[in-house]
């Protein structure tokens, strides 16, 4: 059954985002489909009966992202822990998990409305920060990844890292990248990292700048356990989830990390193959030779 109630989360500083809004609530209701606003997004329309971001996930069969990529992510980290498809339409840059941009914003409503999309679900990585007595201090998800760098001082920072209780490697870089598929085309993709389709059932770990040459990126099976222990004695590090939650790493604290139990049903129009978006995101147009 296609969804009747909508739920819209816009970029507050988007030039022209008042005007979308309101385009997009007039399309909705004249389809007869309901378009429940968040808090910011009404308040760019002047009214002030939006409900909180949190509680889309309650009220809503669908939450709609109005802005780029990063808009979505903070879109699903509200709606958590709550999961219900999301959909993202492009009125920022890249756009990699926006599923349309501005100018087609009359074919995806009523697309929307009449139940024709496709959705995806995509992995998340669940990340739990823990003390040196192996207490847990912090939790949260990641749609893309989950980044361990080095503080303002420009030195490399020591990491030992195992994955279900085996050694690996102690990493000396700039940092380290835990990537799901769908972060693949996001920071660790930058840091040299290979491009995962969404559907492959793997993680991925890519060193940032790694004082060994011969530290490379790594699949790993996403039933598989990660763990990241801060040498002793190092300089500061900091855990960054999805480029947006920042936490200070202290002395003897570690971090676990595995596939979440719960995944990201994320939304898109039908016949939109993953490759036609890696052409047209990536400008990939073929050899001239």
């Amino acid at each position: 059954m296609a969804p009747k109630t909508f739920g819209l989360v816009a970029h507050p500083e988007k030039p022209g985002a008042a005007e979308l809004v309101r385009t997009m609530r007039n399309g909705f209701q004249t389809r007869g489909a309901s378009l429940l606003l968040e808090n910011e997004t009404a308040a760019l329309l002047g009214e002030n009966d939006g409900i909180p971001a949190s509680d889309l996930g309650k009220r809503c069969e669908m939450v709609i992202s109005l802005g780029g990529d990063g808009a979505l992510l903070r879109t699903v980290h509200h709606v958590w822990p709550h999961v219900v498809p999301v959909f993202g339409v492009n009125h920022g840059s890249l756009g990699f998990l926006t599923g349309v941009g501005t100018g087609e914003l009359e074919e995806a409503i009523s697309a929307l409305v009449a139940g024709e999309y496709s959705v995806v679900e995509r992995a998340l990585l669940e990340v739990h920060v823990l003390d040196e007595d192996g207490h847990l201090i912090h939790e949260g998800i990641g749609v893309n990844d989950a980044v361990v760098t080095r503080g303002s001082l420009s030195r490399l920072i020591q990491m030992d890292v195992k994955i279900d209780g085996e050694e690996l490697t102690r990493y000396n870089a700039d940092g380290l990248i835990i990537a799901t598929p769908t972060g693949s085309t996001a920071y660790s993709l930058a840091a040299g990292g290979p491009i995962i389709m969404p559907q492959c059932d793997v993680f991925l770990l890519t060193p940032i700048c790694p004082h060994v040459l011969t530290n490379r990126s790594l699949l790993f099976n996403d039933t598989s356990v990660v763990e990241l222990d801060p040498c002793s004695g190092q300089n500061e590090s900091f855990l960054t989830i999805d480029g947006m939650h920042e936490i200070r790493l202290e002395r003897g604290n570690r971090l676990r990390m595995r596939c979440a139990s719960k995944k990201l049903p994320l939304v898109g129009m039908p016949k939109v193959p993953f490759f036609e978006v890696l052409r047209r995101k990536l400008k990939w147009s073929g050899s001239n030779v």
